[in-house]
Formats: C-alpha cells, structure tokens, sequence
C-alpha cells in the first residue's frame, strides 16, 4: 500500500508541476493541453486516493517512499520551483522543458509498470475483499488506464517540444539577414577589351 500512497503523492506533485508550466506559456493552444494533462494527474491521484480510502489508508508522506520514487517526487519538486522562478523563458528552454517532462511521464509509467509487477493490485484487492467483492480484473484495468494516459501524455508532450523548436526556427528565420546582390550575375560576363 505504500507504493500507492506515493503515487498519490506523485501525481499530486506532477499536477503543480504542470500548472507552473502552464503559467508560463503564452500560447493558448499549447497552454490547454497542458492544463489538460495536469488534470488527468489529479484524475490519476483521486483515483488510487480513493482506492485506498476504502482501506483506510491516505496519508501521503514523501520519506515513506521508497529512495528511487523519493528521487522521483524530489526532482518534480525541485524542477517545479526551478520553472516557477524563470522569467522571459525562450521558445529553445521551452523545447528543453517539454524534454524534461516528456522524460518525467517515462519515469511515471516505470512506477505504475513496477506496481502491476509486484502485483500491488492483489494485495490491494485482498483488502478491498474484506468489504465487499472485488474484481481483479478491474484493478488491473485501472493501473493500464493510467499507464495509457501517461504515454499518451508523453506523446503530447514530445509534440508540444517539437512545436516550440519549429516556433524558434521559425523565429531564427525571420531575424536572418537577407543579403541582396545588386548584380548577381556579373560573375560570369566576359570582360571586353
């Protein structure tokens, strides 16, 4: 159960992740999509929060998470408060960002691959049992949902970098001189004389 209450954790951390992110965008298109993912992490936290509420477990503390997804939670913290002190943020630290999240949602669909692997779901539905009946079945749909959303997430995200690298190429094109021959075929006339 402990791993579950850091995936709450988790998601909860990676929703103010992406909200100081979405602050920073100035368009309004790239800044939906954002929003949009950082709502299906509190979809994600509420979910599993849930779950484990039947149980009687919610308290989420950070130093009972094991050390890589203690690692996890503290580089999202830390790049959070990085993101939220920049200010003018070029469309190339965008790209950059977008790298770094796309590699987050990576790292998030590891830990939910671990849960299904240590078959978290089984002990979880042993205690669920005790309630009322349950489906594994439906456990198990649960985690692949959030896997899915999280890869779909990634994709969005690898896309929304691409989007910010063409938006700088774009801008480097137009800031490029333009040089203008004013005879640009002179080179090959045949002098007279």
């Amino acid at each position: 159960m402990k791993h579950l209450l850091c995936c709450i954790g988790l998601e909860v951390e990676t929703f103010r992740l992406y909200q100081c992110v979405a602050k920073k965008i100035d368009y309004p298109e790239l800044r939906s999509l954002v929003v949009n993912i950082a709502y299906d992490t509190v979809k994600h936290s509420e979910t599993i929060r849930e779950l484990l509420r039947t149980v009687g477990k919610v308290e989420v503390k950070v130093e009972n998470c094991s050390k890589n997804w203690y690692e996890l939670w503290k580089g999202i913290v830390e790049a959070s408060e990085h993101i939220s002190m920049m200010v003018n943020i070029s469309d190339e630290e965008f790209r950059e960002i977008f790298h770094g999240l796309a590699k987050l949602e990576d790292g998030l669909i590891e830990s939910y691959y671990f849960l299904l692997g240590l078959k978290v779901h089984e002990s979880l539905a042993k205690e669920l049992g005790k309630l009322a009946p349950v489906d594994l079945e439906d456990l198990v749909g649960i985690f692949e949902r959030i896997i899915e959303d999280k890869q779909r997430h990634k994709d969005t995200l690898i896309g929304i970098g691409y989007r910010f690298a063409a938006k700088e190429a774009t801008k480097a094109r137009d800031r490029a001189p333009v040089v203008r021959y004013l005879n640009p075929d002179s080179w090959h006339e045949q002098p007279m004389g």
